[in-house]
């Protein structure tokens, strides 16, 4: 493996024995010379995650003499857009032949012929997957990645503060009113109250989906704006946050591990730091909703995608290694993420793993990340023109989300205009 990133292996090689080592390899008949290009793997995952995948890809090409896999790391924030670029610009030719994404880019790139359906690869049965992790992949019948993971928001509780976590929310929110002491800055409850992301399980508590079936969005159906309004009333009228709780998760998990809040929302990315504090801490489900349903978060896949230039037997190669069982067994026990194959919770590792085990309860309630390719085009507007102004008093639940609405159409007519010259 050759990391363009940070030279072949982590390490840098002197320039006159890097020259001396071509000369052999020219001489030997490298990959480069027959003709076979490396694989160009990108990835938006980083520590212990992306050493991880160094040494899976590192083995790859052990079994497969004569392949190199060169393996680039972007950061999340740009990454789907440089994707984009990198595929359009020339024919794609300085692009990914194979890459790491979540499912809800699916439609998007599906729909640019940036990614290709996978169906022929040879992989395990659907069957064989948590079925919620298949579906979360597949776009208008067909499947555009291999699930290697997913994730969802739960509740984190502090086991010496909390000894039952109510299921009813009612009694959930007295539970946190009981925990909630301000003038010793203990609270509750806290997590970032702006994220759309983490406020999901409250705004499809009725069951209606961000996105109608023709792709409009639905953000400012009366539910939606009752939710919205329950959200504010965590800060203004139950008192178990602290007080401004917005663009602050940092902060919040911050209180969670020094003992100063009872309950956390967030997700399996957060385990790893809290069983570093040694705080004692256990997962559950999200309360129940008034209307008897569970919260229901959003499931996000890990996935492994396929571009149309990197469709060949070798790269299709790498794609199924890379979502093999042990793989998805190490990265469970190494990085809290949860697998997607079934067999691997047989695991006797795995099955004394209660926070894994408890996330993975949590989402068989959730709701799959939709794939459709206008999905992209709520988030922003959500953030910006409805929680921060709610939450900040400038709107009305209606006012905010109304404008949340107009933007996220403007949006996406932007988008489908945009399809049509791709």
């Amino acid at each position: 493996m050759r990391d363009i990133l940070i030279g072949r292996r982590g390490r840098w090689w002197p320039a006159g024995l890097l020259m001396w080592l071509a000369a052999i390899s020219a001489g030997c008949g490298t990959p480069e010379s027959r003709g076979v290009a490396p694989i160009q793997l990108w990835t938006h995952w980083e520590g212990r995650e992306l050493e991880i995948l160094r040494n899976e890809v590192a083995d790859f090409e052990k079994g497969h003499p004569g392949v190199r896999v060169e393996l680039t790391a972007l950061a999340f924030d740009t990454f789907a857009r440089q994707i984009e670029d990198a595929l359009r610009r020339g024919g794609g030719g300085n692009g990914p032949d194979v890459f790491t994404g979540i499912n809800d880019w699916i439609g998007n790139f599906a729909e640019k012929n940036l990614i290709l359906p996978i169906d022929n690869l040879p992989i395990e049965s659907p069957d064989e997957f948590l079925s919620y992790t298949y579906e979360a992949v597949k776009y208008k019948d067909h499947l555009y990645a291999l699930p290697i993971s997913y994730e969802c928001i739960a509740l984190f509780y502090n086991r010496n503060l909390v000894k039952s976590v109510p299921a009813k929310f009612s009694d959930w929110i007295k539970s946190s009113q009981s925990l909630t002491h301000p003038d010793r800055d203990e609270w509750g409850l806290v997590y970032d109250l702006t994220s759309p992301y983490l406020n999901m399980p409250w705004l499809l508590a009725a069951g209606e989906p961000l996105l109608r079936e023709d792709g409009s969005p639905m953000l400012n159906s009366p539910d939606k704006i009752r939710w919205l309004k329950s959200v504010k009333a965590f800060q203004d009228e139950y008192l178990i946050v602290p007080p401004r709780s917005t663009g602050r998760q940092t902060r919040a998990a911050e209180l969670f591990v020094s003992g100063k809040a009872a309950y956390y929302l967030g997700g399996p990315w957060d385990i790893p730091k809290f069983l570093e504090s040694k705080i004692d801490f256990a997962v559950t489900r999200l309360p129940k909703m008034p209307n008897g349903r569970y919260a229901p978060p959003l499931i996000g896949v890990k996935a492994i995608f396929l571009t149309g230039k990197g469709d060949r037997p070798i790269s299709r190669d790498l794609i199924r290694y890379l979502g093999r069982a042990a793989g998805q067994r190490r990265f469970a026990i190494e990085t809290a993420r949860i697998p997607s194959l079934k067999s691997i919770y047989e695991d006797p590792v795995i099955l004394k793993n209660k926070h894994l085990l408890a996330f993975a309860d949590q989402a068989s309630v959730g709701v799959a990340m939709p794939t459709d390719p206008e999905l992209y085009a709520v988030w922003r507007p959500l953030q910006d023109m409805a929680f921060r102004p709610f939450l900040d008093d400038k709107y009305s639940a209606e006012q905010a989300l109304s404008a949340a609405q107009k933007a996220a159409e403007e949006e996406i007519a932007r988008y489908r205009a945009e399809l049509k010259s791709w």
